[in-house]
Parts: structure tokens; C-alpha cells; sequence
């Protein structure tokens, strides 16, 4: 979760 990047990974559905 720190990571900015990861965050995308962790929370796809944000990404779609």
C-alpha cells in the first residue's frame, strides 16, 4: 500500500 506504484496492482479497479 506505500508504494504509489503498487497501488495500481492492489487496486485495479481503479485502473480499470
Amino acid at each position: 500500500n506505500f508504494p504509489l506504484d503498487l497501488a495500481a496492482i492492489e487496486v485495479p479497479s481503479l485502473n480499470g
